[in-house]
């Protein structure tokens, strides 16, 4: 499996997608999951033509700044170019962040939202468990 990752939007915080992907190698990584990290500050287009060019298999989102609901705008504005792009019945796109929740998240048309309290093993274990379900 693989991934691409950021931080969207004018958000620098990392520590939590880090996390995810790699933290002293108990992220993903851990789980066999590759993974392209694009850093933060990542303009939502750039993700997803990444996920378009790379073939992802998912898209890993992380979004602190809430002001202005920004993070569900962007988690909505990455789903809605997966559309227009054709891409989103190809790619599983999760987000992460303090103020994400998994209820957001699937209301923005995401497939599984990790907020407070939420740790690399969990993400990565949704995708390893989705994978599974959508090879059957």
């Amino acid at each position: 499996m693989f991934v691409v990752a950021a931080t969207v939007g004018e958000d620098e915080h990392s520590v939590g997608l880090k996390e995810t992907l790699d933290i002293k190698h108990g992220g993903i990584e851990k789980f066999g999951i590759k993974y392209e990290y694009l850093g933060t500050s990542c303009p939502v287009e750039k993700l997803v033509d990444a996920a378009i060019e790379t073939n992802a298999d998912a898209i890993l989102v992380s979004t602190i700044i809430t002001h202005d609901d920004v993070h569900i705008k962007n988690m909505k504005k990455i789903h809605d170019l997966c559309v227009e792009k054709g891409i989103r019945d190809k790619v599983m796109i999760i987000c992460g962040g303090t103020q994400v929740s998994n209820e957001i998240a699937l209301e923005a048309g995401l497939d599984a939202g990790f907020g407070r309290g939420s740790h690399g093993i969990d993400a990565a274990s949704f995708l390893v468990k989705r994978r599974r379900e959508l090879n059957k």
